[in-house]
């Protein structure tokens, strides 16, 4: 009989063990998605402000010309 208790409480030990170490695995895989995400629209956000940036610079260009033709 307590051999039987000590076999099942191992037993649940061990279940505990893989369980927390299942969910570290998925805290980690999850902020790891997070960072990759993160990176992502950090990249996407760049690529936007580099071509206002650059429209910036185009419709700067045309007012210039635009004042220069007026005077």
């Amino acid at each position: 009989m307590m051999l039987l208790i000590l076999y099942l409480f191992s037993g649940i030990t061990a279940l505990k063990k893989i369980t927390a170490e299942e969910r570290k695995n998925m805290e980690e895989s999850v902020q790891s998605l997070g960072a990759n995400k993160q990176e992502e629209d950090n990249k996407q956000l760049e690529d936007t402000l580099r071509i206002l940036e650059m429209e910036l610079d185009e419709l700067m260009l045309k007012n210039d010309r635009e004042h220069q033709a007026g005077e």
